[in-house]
């Protein structure tokens, strides 16, 4: 983590970077959930990762302000970890060594189902949005079938 004086001027130098300020969070709380996923889950992974925590969380809506954060990182050799849906088991979004939390979530849209059934999508869609923009186009997300039985028969 970063000293309190560094992580405000960090905030201030990432919010010039996207169209909305309100995009670029430091609450504590904040910080601490889209730090983790479920890694505790596991007996091995929860005291390695229990108190890893990004020094700010970023949400860009487009690949500009992907970019322009990329950009900065790397001049600045701050660290970044990109964050989906948070779903994981295993500490994939879980920030080693604070730094920058890249949280795609707002990236959600579905862009286009080509004629041959392939999904461009942005990378924070969810699996079951996905799954209703296909079956409205007369068609289906097949890489989840199975994974949405399994899900479907674990609810009920």
């Amino acid at each position: 983590m970063l000293a309190q004086s560094v992580s405000e001027k960090l905030v201030a130098e990432l919010s010039q970077l996207v169209a909305d300020p309100a995009r670029v969070l430091s609450a504590p709380a904040v910080l601490d959930r889209l730090s983790h996923d479920f890694y505790w889950y596991s007996p091995i992974l929860k005291p390695l990762l229990v108190d890893k925590k990004a020094d700010v969380v970023v949400q860009p809506v487009n690949v500009d302000e992907v970019l322009a954060i990329a950009r900065f990182s790397r001049q600045y050799e701050i660290p970044v970890t990109v964050r989906g849906a948070g779903t994981g088991n295993y500490g994939q979004c879980v920030p080693l060594e604070g730094g920058i939390v890249l949280d795609l979530s707002l990236m959600d849209r579905l862009e286009a189902i080509t004629p041959d059934g392939v999904a461009v999508c942005q990378p924070g869609m969810r699996l079951a949005t996905l799954e209703t923009e296909a079956r409205s186009k007369d068609g289906s997300c097949a890489c989840t079938r199975q994974h949405w039985r399994e899900l479907q028969s674990a609810v009920s």
